[in-house]
């Protein structure tokens, strides 16, 4: 049996009339709500009313929302990128998938009873937010810091 699922799809872009249009034509418009844009500071509660985030995308480049979905504890579904390599590990904080054939399979892997299980739920819950831990402005700055003290600490070496 598939599982219930409401597609809300937040945001704006090139093909959102697209995805609206496909919604109506295949009779799917009370299960997809689309909100087109929204302001930054309501994104936290909408990542808080989801079960999972699920990308799609084969041109991601930063990963910006999946780290901030990650630091709402929410697990994802994303197709894997290599810019993700060394910060988002499959079964971790949620599943990756490779081409179209494995995209439907991630998705109601998630969302079947034992996706949703609490004790998965926590673990892919503090899998995420210890990625997310990892790419907070702290860290960051800890890390730059650590890069430009090797630095000078080298050019004094070779000025001496």
């Amino acid at each position: 049996e598939e599982p219930q699922v409401c597609l809300l799809c937040v945001g704006g872009g090139p093909q959102l009339g697209e995805l609206r249009r496909l919604a109506d034509e295949l009779g799917l418009r009370r299960q997809a709500l689309f909100t087109g844009e929204r302001p930054w500071a309501e994104m936290p509660d909408y990542y808080r009313i989801a079960d999972v985030l699920v990308g799609n995308s084969s041109t991601e480049t930063q990963g910006l929302t999946f780290i901030e979905a990650l630091a709402s504890g929410l697990p994802i579904v994303v197709r894997y990128n290599d810019c993700f390599d060394g910060i988002i590990e499959d079964g971790v904080a949620g599943s990756l998938f490779r081409d179209e054939s494995g995209f439907l399979p991630a998705v109601r892997a998630a969302l079947t009873p034992e996706g949703m299980a609490g004790s998965v739920r926590a673990e892919r819950r503090a899998g995420g937010l210890a990625v997310a831990a990892g790419m907070s402005k702290e860290t960051f700055t800890q890390k730059i810091e650590t890069v430009y003290s090797a630095a000078r600490d080298d050019r004094g070496k070779s000025l001496t």
